[in-house]
């Protein structure tokens, strides 16, 4: 499935609704620069006062080093600048506490959200491993997340767990192509004023799995790209990834920092055999800073 439409359009698309409240709480998996998933943010939560923020807009600077792609033995460094975007709606929101999504039901302990995601691309001459082969695009995901609250300590630290299924598409801004589903069960532990106020911090354990077109993305090598040193290899669907993140938040003023580290073991991938497949782990960090200089507030209902 393929269509067209005008690049310019899309990429600012892309940065203010996917990419934007990445900066504002973001917590890391595997790819953090490589693979930003919105739906993954340190979840905030205020105590409640008379009016809050339905939107605020900002700027924000974001730099990290990660892996070309799952598996990958070779890193390269990512920087972004882009505008940010927070609006806490009725049914659309994209805000600190869980990204953007669509809210289609939610209950003290239950939510059902429609989550987005994005992931960078990577230029295949510059990695040894897929020299000569088509470079990876930029990624962007959605889909039904659901998200249960198993225990809650209000202003002190939850543990939630997260269960996104993601259609997953690829795009170079010029054409968009469907490529599978990605399912990638989270659970995740926020303390909340971690040592000083103000800052949070997000312990997560994942593990993700890719269906066959996702899994010939990452590591099928055709017989047209196969040379002495790289087998024709057959991908197969299954399990990609097991990963453990820590992150931090720091709020201060109109200003965010935010900081972290992830590191995702591919030993057990239904990959291993693929000749792209070169490590069995990889370890992603970054650090990010956003300023929001416009807020504009409301009462609560």
């Amino acid at each position: 499935m393929k269509w067209m439409m005008n690049s310019h359009y899309f990429k600012i698309l892309f940065l203010v609704l996917f990419l934007g409240p990445q900066l504002r709480a973001q917590t890391v998996d595997q790819d953090l620069i490589n693979i930003i998933e919105v739906e993954k943010n340190i979840q905030l939560k205020k105590e409640k006062e008379p009016t809050y923020s339905e939107l605020e807009i900002g700027i924000g600077y974001g730099y990290g080093s990660i892996a070309d792609y799952p598996a990958s033995d070779e890193y390269s460094r990512k920087s972004l600048l882009l505008p940010l975007v927070i609006y806490r709606g009725d049914v659309l929101k994209s805000d600190q506490e869980e990204g953007t999504r669509a809210e289609l039901f939610k209950s003290r302990e239950l939510e059902i959200n429609l989550s987005f995601g994005a992931r960078f691309n990577n230029d295949s001459d510059g990695n040894k491993a897929r020299i000569g082969m088509p470079d990876l695009n930029y990624i962007f995901e959605t889909g039904p997340s659901l998200s249960y609250k198993l225990w809650k300590a209000p202003k002190v630290s939850s543990l939630t767990l997260q269960i996104p299924l993601r259609l997953t598409f690829e795009t170079d801004f010029k054409a968009t192509e469907f490529l599978g589903l990605v399912f990638e069960p989270e659970l995740r532990f926020q303390k909340f004023n971690f040592l000083v106020p103000n800052l949070s911090t997000i312990t997560s354990l994942s593990v993700e799995f890719f269906n066959q077109r996702v899994a010939n993305y990452y590591y099928q090598v055709e017989n047209r790209y196969a040379t002495a040193d790289r087998q024709a290899y057959e991908a197969k669907p299954g399990l990609s990834t097991l990963s453990i993140g820590q992150n931090f938040l720091y709020e201060y003023n109109r200003f965010n920092l935010i900081f972290g580290a992830t590191y995702s073991y591919y030993g057990r991938s239904e990959n291993v055999e693929s000749p792209l497949f070169k490590s069995d782990a990889n370890t992603s960090v970054f650090a990010a800073v956003a300023w929001f200089f416009y807020q504009r507030t409301t009462e609560r209902q």
